[in-house]
């Protein structure tokens, strides 16, 4: 019986790239920030090692773009989460522990730390996409300032001493978040046990101290 060849897919440069990065975030998830070689990519992507190449160059420059596509996506993602439901309190513990896992659980926050290490800070605005991300981190800060001024209004409470206004606090909350998320992302392969706690504490009691923490900000 003859072989048949499975058939080519034709994709224009744009579903191609896309393509890609979608293979290699797939990777990133079931092998870790190690597992992410033009190899193993091609093959999730059942393509030639050469078409990898074509549309990105090295695999340097591949985990540049899967970098900033997966912040993209996450950013948005969040923003989603921070739009008013029906007139619906945010539920902050909800987003710290979503948060947690989409980025930090998921093998994100070692891509990440990659990426800050082997470039300039001043070059990080400047990849591809760069200036998008910029600009979704500050519409995150945008509406986390308009959510917090709401429940401010709404409770009748004002911003705790250290900050002048919704806008600093929100900045506050994201840069403890984000720390915290990253950092644990990078840590808990080997904190846990030197801490002598189980390896879902950081899930689990750590994601709850956090939320209380921040809601008592927001309520102070």
């Amino acid at each position: 019986m003859t072989e048949v060849k499975a058939k080519r897919v034709r994709r224009t440069a744009e579903e191609a790239r896309r393509h890609i990065l979608e293979a290699a975030e797939a990777v990133l998830l079931e092998q870790g920030h190690s597992g992410l070689t033009l190899v193993r990519i091609a093959k999730q992507a059942g393509m030639a090692h050469s078409s990898l190449l074509h549309h990105f160059g090295d695999i340097e420059s591949l985990k540049l773009a899967l970098a900033t596509h997966v912040q993209q996506v996450v950013l948005h993602e969040v923003l989603e989460k921070l739009q008013p439901r029906h007139g619906e309190e945010l539920d902050i513990k909800e987003l710290v522990s979503y948060v947690f896992t989409r980025i930090s659980d998921s093998g994100y926050a070692r891509l990440f730390a990659w990426m800050v290490a082997s470039k300039p800070d001043a070059y990080l605005w400047d990849l591809q996409g760069g200036q998008d991300i910029k600009r979704l981190i500050g519409d995150l800060k945008s509406t986390l300032t308009r959510r917090i001024s709401e429940h401010r209004e709404i409770t009748k409470t004002t911003a705790p001493g250290n900050f002048a206004n919704s806008n600093e606090q929100a900045s506050a909350i994201l840069v403890l978040v984000i720390s915290s998320v990253f950092g644990h992302g990078i840590v808990n392969s080997f904190l846990p046990d030197a801490l002598d706690v189980d390896n879902n504490f950081f899930q689990n009691q750590f994601v709850d101290w956090l939320s209380n923490t921040l809601l008592t900000a927001v309520d102070t």
